[in-house]
């Protein structure tokens, strides 16, 4: 039995003018609907970001989210 219960995607080609946050957008939520507040492909893309500005837990992507530019 996988850990996950997330499908893995199936490998197609990405054109190389597609965004790495319309990519995510794709991403299916295993979440249930009760409690969700934000996308699941947002919560992505800022832990990414978060993880690239050198955050080391999930406390610190928290953090580095809370503090970011508006905009960003």
């Amino acid at each position: 039995m996988p850990s996950s219960r997330i499908c893995a995607p199936a490998r197609t080609p990405v054109p190389d003018r597609l965004l790495l946050v319309d990519l995510l957008r794709r991403v299916p939520d295993p979440r249930r609907r009760r409690g969700i507040r934000h996308p699941v492909g947002a919560l992505i893309a800022v832990a990414v970001c978060a993880v690239m500005a050198g955050a080391r837990s999930f406390t610190a992507i928290g953090e580095w989210a809370r503090e970011s530019e508006p905009w960003l």
